[in-house]
Order: C-alpha cells, then sequence, then structure tokens
C-alpha cells in the first residue's frame, strides 16, 4: 500500500526569505501520482470518492484511516491518462493538496505550511503562481492554499475521530480481493480492513442510534457501497494490459 507522506520527496518549511522569488505552476498534471495505487480519504469525501474508488482502512503504527485504492498492484494508478491528467470526475483531496502539507509540532498544538521542494513545477524560474507579494505578505493564491490546509487539517481530526469509534465497535475485519486480469495474470490485495456487515447488522438498537446520528452509520455504507468498484479497477486494469 503506501505511507501518509507519499508524493513528498523533500517537503520544507515555506520561507519568505528562500521562497520569495518562487513561483509555482501546474505543469504536468498530476503525474506525480503515477506510481500511488492508494491514497488517503477524509471522511467528508467518502460520499462523492465511493462513487468512482474502493474504500478501504489501513492501519499504521496503531492508527486507523480510510485509503482510496487507484490501482491493483504496488506502483499503479490507473486514475491517470498518459497525460499525467485525472480519470475521473473526482480527485481526492491529498492529491488536491500537493506539494504543500503541514508539519504538525510535537504536541500537535502548532502548524508549519511546507512544500515540496522538489516538485517540478515549483523554482525560481517557473511561471506560476506568486505565492509572496512584493510586501512580503501572503499573496491571494497562498491564502487560498491555508485555508485549503486548515480545513484539510481538521477533516483529517474528523476522520481519525470517525475511525476510532469504528475500531472502538470492533467492526473492522481483515479482506483480501483476488482478480484475474484477461491474460490469466493473478492479482491479490491484501493488509487492508473493511467493515463487517454481520457486526455491523448485530450492533444493539442503541449503539445503531448513536451512530446514526452523529453520521458515522452513513460513512460506514458509503464505504460498504464502494467495494463495488473492485470490479471497475479490474476491467480497468485489463484494458491497461491489453494496450
Amino acid at each position: 500500500m503506501a505511507s501518509h507522506a507519499i508524493f513528498y520527496e523533500r517537503a520544507v518549511p515555506l520561507q519568505l526569505d528562500r521562497h520569495g522569488q518562487w513561483r509555482l505552476a501546474r505543469t504536468s498534471g498530476y503525474e506525480f501520482s503515477r506510481t500511488a495505487n492508494c491514497v488517503p480519504i477524509m471522511a467528508v469525501e467518502f460520499l462523492k470518492a465511493a462513487r468512482e474508488y474502493p474504500l478501504v482502512f489501513l492501519e499504521q503504527n496503531s492508527t486507523i484511516l480510510p485509503v482510496g485504492l487507484l490501482g491493483l498492484r504496488q506502483g499503479e494508478n490507473f486514475c491517470l491518462h498518459a497525460s499525467g491528467a485525472w480519470r475521473g470526475e473526482y480527485v481526492p483531496a491529498y492529491i488536491r493538496r500537493y506539494p504543500f502539507i503541514f508539519a504538525a509540532s510535537e504536541d500537535s498544538s502548532q502548524f508549519t505550511l511546507c512544500i515540496d521542494e522538489d516538485y517540478a513545477g515549483f523554482s525560481p524560474q517557473a511561471d506560476g503562481e506568486v505565492l509572496f507579494d512584493k510586501d512580503g505578505s501572503h499573496s491571494a493564491y497562498l491564502k487560498n492554499v491555508l485555508a485549503f490546509m486548515k480545513e484539510y487539517e481538521l477533516q483529517y481530526r474528523r476522520t481519525r475521530e470517525f475511525c476510532q469509534i469504528v475500531k472502538d465497535l470492533e467492526l473492522l475485519e481483515p479482506m483480501q480481493a483476488r482478480f484475474t486480469l484477461a491474460d490469466e495474470e493473478k492479482v491479490a490485495l491484501s493488509g487492508f480492513f473493511s467493515v463487517s456487515r454481520d457486526r455491523l447488522q448485530k450492533l444493539s438498537g442503541d449503539k445503531i442510534s448513536d451512530i446514526n446520528a452523529n453520521g458515522v452509520l452513513e460513512l460506514m455504507y458509503c464505504h460498504l457501497f464502494s467495494m463495488e468498484n473492485f470490479s471497475r479497477l479490474a476491467k480497468v486494469a485489463q484494458k491497461t494490459n491489453s494496450t
């Protein structure tokens, strides 16, 4: 699968004295995500993301987080055209935020906006968005970036809370998906979790009422509905292999 900070090669704090003259250009669409077969999905994205991607849960360092699967094998993202343009209708927020990322202090009370200096579209020679105005203040573009990043961080915390509820209810079970592609190649995906329909149905009426009231039940059904997208990924894989 993937680590939490995929894509980022050299994330450094965004600073006026270093980056005051740098510009940011989207030079190659989403080419940077070419080798990502999954990315984190925030709970607020479930409704849109579940229409296109299988949504599953990964456990890393005792933390459960949902991810959207973009491919069936390591290093494959079937959601990109050869040009780097996105195939689907919904681009996950994790991908849209790149090359920016927040670095948290040890106690997570403060956040520093960082940027991947190795991103191809970011340099003093690039044509594109100005990050700092002539007086050194944040440009309108950078203000929008900060607003987006703050909202992403808020949604990340809410997603952690959602996942903790699912974990505390002991609803997750290991899952494996197997496919046979057109060329008879067998592919198996493992290492992730899904909500057990059986365990969900056995919850008491009070618990069902609670998770319905706080929106968790709807999110779990979005996740279960998204499992239908495994067949979609397999069809895309077959088309890719045949070209």
